[in-house]
């Protein structure tokens, strides 16, 4: 029985080494991709004088077919089908897989299981899906992360390990959870989190416009509408073109837009709203047609807005401050496609323990 299992262990690796093609024999594109998977893995690398990250985007570059007289345009659209290529199988060992070469996994996941961060951090530069799911075991590198790192803990509580040993141990465990943190900042996810439907950014306006105890305004006044002159007093309960959001709401659509809501500070004042930005300009009284409607806001701020951001929000003082006011008028004149009016302005969302820093202007 023991000469059969020989056998069969034998003729195994035969064929394996039959299907693996030899070395000389590969592409410049399959040899850098050979290195790469054993940079991956920890091996030294022959970076010859470069810098260690350079040569391992040029590694990385060679291996997805880029030659020097290729153009920026085409460099990357390259390394992007280099990284569409998740599959590999005996007789073609190409795509973002080192199974034949050097380790198991995509380059992502033996970089991350080497501990290789400055590996992954070029692989990702160089348009890298920090998410990219194993094709054979269905996870992404922090799933593998993760798995190690259990493994590791329960190995160490279950048996009994010498001191020096142990050390190590702590180091590697300790190791694992930097480099998770660091996943995690680079936008890395687990394969479950991949699946989970992301809310859409309308439900969720809905969900924070939708009212709740405290968000109606309590005290406004009738206006007859235009751009104000006198700034101090009582505002409307409503603007024209504009939705009028209590401190809370505001807050919600924040977190909601994820940076692609604009806080026009409609006022002079130094602190305000994290992220706000000041805007003082849009909150002076004159006309629809004058110079700073027609040079500024028709032609600048209109553009910029639209493009970079969703929506607006404005605010002021407190509802007793037309600043703001004006300025939904003069954005929403402009064409601006969606403003949020927080008419209650810093001062309640003070009072409601929300922070306020410097504001810069815009």
């Amino acid at each position: 029985m023991k000469y059969v299992l020989l056998l069969l262990a034998l003729c195994a690796t035969t064929i394996h080494a039959q299907a693996r093609p030899k070395y000389s024999t590969l592409s410049d594109s399959d040899k850098a991709r050979s290195e790469l998977c054993s940079a991956s893995v920890g091996n030294s690398i022959r970076a010859k004088g470069r810098p260690e990250a350079v040569y391992l985007r040029d590694l990385l570059r060679t291996a997805a077919g880029v030659i020097p007289e290729d153009s920026p345009a085409t460099v990357k659209s390259k390394t992007a089908a280099f990284w569409k290529n998740p599959q590999v199988t005996l007789d073609e060992p190409r795509g973002v897989n080192c199974h034949l070469i050097h380790a198991f996994g995509t380059i992502v996941w033996a970089s991350v299981n080497a501990q290789k961060m400055e590996l992954v951090k070029v692989l990702i530069d160089e348009g890298a899906d920090i998410n990219m799911v194993d094709p054979h075991r269905g996870t992404t590198a922090l799933d593998e992360l993760v798995t190690d790192y259990q493994h590791n803990v329960v190995d160490h509580e279950a048996n009994w390990i010498e001191p020096t040993v142990r050390r190590q141990y702590w180091s590697t465990i300790a190791s694992r959870r930097s480099q998770y943190e660091q996943l995690r900042a680079w936008g890395a996810r687990h394969a479950f989190e991949l699946k989970q439907k992301e809310p859409d950014l309308a439900s969720e306006e809905a969900a924070c416009l939708k009212n709740e105890p405290g968000d109606e305004p309590r005290q406004f006044a009738p206006y007859g509408g235009g751009l104000a002159t006198k700034m101090g007093a009582l505002t409307p309960k409503m603007a024209p073109g504009a939705i009028t959001v209590s401190v809370r709401q505001a807050a919600c659509l924040m977190r909601a837009y994820k940076g692609e809501l604009f806080l026009a500070h409609a006022m002079s004042d130094q602190t305000g709203i994290p992220g706000a930005r000041r805007y003082p300009r849009s909150a002076v009284s004159g006309s629809f047609d004058d110079n700073m409607q027609i040079n500024f806001i028709n032609e600048n701020v209109k553009h910029d807005l639209n493009v970079n951001y969703k929506a607006v929000l404005t605010y002021c003082h407190s509802d007793h401050c037309f600043l703001s006011y004006n300025a939904t008028q003069r954005l929403a004149h402009a064409g601006v496609k969606k403003i949020f009016w927080m008419r209650d302005g810093i001062k309640a969302w003070k009072e409601a323990g929300y922070p306020v820093v410097p504001v810069q202007p815009y």
